[in-house]
């Protein structure tokens, strides 16, 4: 069925603009370019009302992808006004596909492998590749799809709701962008 809710990137309306300390963003052609302007993890969150039981999908260009580049969802992002916190489904540009938990609250921050890389044919690798990207968390259960296909399972419980949104991990490519088409929502899956 159609979204609860839904952003086809026409404009930023549903986005924080501008330059941060990781990462840059506009709008263009219906597409959010999200830009990785240093070595760490930069996440832009959508402003939404916060959600529980979800099955969350990107739609997303990898850009001019090398190596270890990457990109994802992040979901389940506690405090909207300060995303300190939450799961980051990533893959990236060699093919493969991690679960991490992010917990910025914890001194400088501690990351939190959940399911370590592991490569799946279900992606499409390499530069200027569309992927879709889903993600079902209901309760402690967070499973993950890669263009339609199931690829994984865990039970975590350590985040149970909040916000939705895209991050991009610079790793050999400066000045790393993604290309994000749409980023939706369906509530109770």
């Amino acid at each position: 069925g159609e979204p609860d809710w839904s952003d086809p990137m026409d404009d930023g309306n549903n986005w924080a603009g501008g330059a941060d300390s990781y990462t840059d963003i506009y709008f263009e052609n219906s597409m959010m370019a999200l830009i990785g302007v240093s070595e760490a993890v930069g996440w832009r969150v959508a402003k939404t009302e916060k959600f529980n039981n979800i099955y969350a999908d990107l739609v997303v260009s990898s850009g001019n992808c090398a190596g270890g580049d990457a990109y994802g969802l992040i979901f389940r992002v506690p405090d909207l006004e300060v995303p300190k916190q939450g799961y980051l489904f990533t893959v990236n540009c060699e093919g493969a596909y991690a679960l991490k938990r992010w917990n910025g609250n914890a001194g400088r921050g501690f990351w939190s492998t959940i399911i370590n890389w592991k490569y799946t044919d279900a992606l499409y690798d390499g530069p200027n590749q569309t992927n879709r990207l889903g993600v079902r968390a209901v309760g402690r259960s967070l499973s993950l799809y890669i263009n339609g296909k199931w690829v994984d399972n865990i039970y975590d419980a350590t985040y149970g709701d909040g916000y939705v949104g895209v991050f991009v991990n610079r790793y050999k490519t400066e000045k790393y962008t993604i290309y994000v088409d749409e980023l939706s929502v369906w509530r109770k899956p």
